[in-house]
């Protein structure tokens, strides 16, 4: 996303907020900064500045940095009912945990789970640590008020794609929350399905990529244009994973109506994204007569 040259200069603009704070950091050797025994990753901001003119880079590194200063002042709560209304869970990346994922984190796609967020006015704070949901009643008691959360959010707004023209069966719905629990919004899939597209229990599954925290996006397979919006799903999760803030992940994957996930895209040895056509999505392709050969993608 940038350069040698940009990624350094931003890195430096953000040690020198840190350090208008009082607060000396260091380069960590893997793009991010460390200091007062944290690292603080940048993919986020550096994802948010090719966006806008070089000249505004300091300020938006700045107030970056308050952001994730004002996090670091913020009081936990101490019952339930302090954050009732601000609880919800987001979606993270096993693979950019900051070290192992909380015990009670559900896994919800292969490789991304679902953590216990405050939405502040300010920002988000993640129970990366399990003990912070104790006060909170622990997660039993926390889970179904962020799932309610969810469900009572603002709906995403919609853009439909359709992959291959002609073919109204090849539409992907891509769906973008100002939020931050756009793709959280997969945990309550059903409601979202319901209310933005009119679609109930969908006979053949859905596949589904959260390529950030803003986007998720859908396809609903109901005929021979499954191939094509599947190929469209695999180029934007890739795509918007690397180039918006808050990457989650590059893949697509088939949510079936048994409550069983698998992922139908991974990587080849030389980085392409490939699709697997075993497993559930075999049995989707077989059950529309839809054959791998029908495709160029």
């Amino acid at each position: 996303m940038l350069t040698v040259d940009e990624a350094a200069w931003l890195a430096a603009l953000v040690r020198t907020a840190f350090a208008e704070h009082g607060r000396e950091t260091t380069p960590d050797g893997t793009g991010g900064l460390r200091g007062d025994g944290r690292t603080y990753r940048l993919h986020s901001l550096a994802a948010h500045v090719v966006a806008v003119p070089r000249r505004s880079w300091p300020e938006v590194a700045r107030r970056h940095v308050h952001d994730m200063l004002a996090a670091d002042r913020t009081p936990s709560p101490t019952s339930l009912d302090e954050v009732r209304d601000q609880v919800l869970l987001k979606l993270r990346a096993l693979a950019d945990l900051p070290g192992e994922p909380p015990p009670y984190a559900p896994e919800v796609l292969p490789g991304v789970v679902a953590v216990a967020a405050i939405d502040y006015p300010t920002h988000v704070s993640e129970l990366l640590d399990a003990d912070r949901l104790t006060p909170l009643g622990g997660w039993d008691a926390v889970r179904p008020v962020a799932m309610d959360n969810l469900r009572r959010l603002e709906l995403p707004h919609v853009e439909d794609i359709v992959a291959q023209a002609g073919e109204p069966t090849s539409v992907v719905h891509v769906m973008v929350a100002d939020d931050f629990f756009g793709a959280a919004r997969v945990c309550v899939l059903d409601q979202i399905l319901a209310s933005t597209l009119g679609v109930e229990r969908p006979r053949h599954g859905v596949l589904v990529a959260v390529p950030n925290r803003h986007v998720m996006a859908v396809h609903v397979p109901a005929g021979p244009g499954l191939l094509p919006a599947l190929n469209t799903l695999a180029a934007l999760a890739a795509g918007e994973s690397v180039e918006a803030p808050g990457p989650i992940s590059p893949f697509v994957y088939l949510m079936c109506p048994d409550g069983t996930i698998e992922q139908v895209t991974t990587r080849s040895d030389d980085g392409e994204l490939v699709v697997d056509a075993t497993g559930a999505l075999a049995d989707v392709l077989d059950a529309l007569g839809v054959d791998l050969g029908d495709t160029d993608g």
